[in-house]
C-alpha cells in the first residue's frame, strides 16, 4: 500500500504540474533533506515544504491528489481532512 500510495502522488503531480515543474520541485526538496517520492514517510513535513514553495495553491493541489489517490484505492476521501492524515492513516 505505501509504495502505491508514493508512486500515486508523483503521478498524481504529474498530472497537475508540467514533469519539469515535479522534476524542479523533487530537486528542491531532495536539497532540504525530502525526498517527495517517498511522500509516505513524512507527509506533513512534505506537505509543509509544498505550501512554502507553491504557496496558498498547494491545498487545492493536496485535495486533488488527494481526492484521486483515494478514489483509485477505493477509499472514501471524506474520511479525511488532509492528504496527510490520509497517509497517515492508510499507511500504518
Amino acid at each position: 500500500m505505501k509504495l502505491d500510495i508514493d508512486s500515486l502522488y508523483i503521478d498524481e503531480l504529474c498530472n497537475i504540474f508540467p514533469k519539469t515543474v515535479v522534476d524542479n520541485i523533487t530537486k528542491s526538496a531532495k536539497r532540504q533533506g525530502l525526498e517527495i517520492h517517498n511522500v509516505t514517510t513524512e507527509p506533513q513535513m512534505i506537505s509543509d515544504f509544498l505550501h512554502d514553495i507553491i504557496g496558498t495553491g498547494a491545498d487545492f493541489v493536496e485535495m486533488q491528489i488527494m481526492y484521486s489517490i483515494a478514489r483509485k484505492l477505493g477509499l472514501d476521501s471524506s474520511q479525511y481532512s488532509s492528504l496527510s492524515e490520509m497517509m497517515m492513516l492508510v499507511v500504518r
